[in-house]
């Protein structure tokens, strides 16, 4: 299941990421969805470590596709837009 839901968060943002949307739109969505993410984690009430498990598996995902040098520069940003947001930081 962890991997699975980090997939899926993952599949969401990269289609976000590669809309045709403005980009501070597409930067907006993906953080959207990373809010849409932390909640559902937090209502599945999972023990800790595995919540943190899938949480780490959707931070390596983002992390592998910022360091993807074929990734183009506005694609990058969405990437990081949403794992400043998992990190807890603010743009």
């Amino acid at each position: 299941m962890a991997v699975f839901t980090a997939n899926e968060v993952f599949t969401d943002i990269d289609e976000i990421a590669h809309s045709g949307d403005l980009l501070r739109e597409r930067q907006t969505r993906a953080e959207m969805r990373i809010n849409e993410f932390e909640s559902d984690l937090a209502k599945g009430h999972l023990p800790l470590a595995v919540a943190e498990k899938i949480r780490g598996n959707l931070q390596s995902k983002l992390e592998g596709a910022i360091r993807n040098r074929d990734v183009i520069e506005d694609f990058d940003a969405v990437f990081r837009s949403a794992l400043d947001r998992l990190s807890g930081e603010e743009n």
